[in-house]
């Protein structure tokens, strides 16, 4: 199923709430309710998101001294 959870993570993890918001409306229109099995799927999302860009920026970071 196709759901707009990894949307709203990663304009999470951008910090662009007006995008969060409409995101999540489409999933509620979509889906129903956003249940909280869902919010941690979103939150987790988020934390790797974050954490990938964190690595990848060290890494660019480590290349240029």
């Amino acid at each position: 199923m196709i759901t707009y959870l990894g949307k709203i993570a990663y304009h999470l993890a951008c910090g662009n709430i007006e995008k969060v918001d409409y995101f999540f409306e489409c999933q509620v229109k979509a889906f129903g309710p956003i249940t909280a099995d869902e919010i941690r799927i979103i939150i987790k999302r988020r934390d790797d998101i974050v954490r990938e860009w964190e690595m990848e920026q060290n890494e660019f970071n480590a290349h240029i001294g």
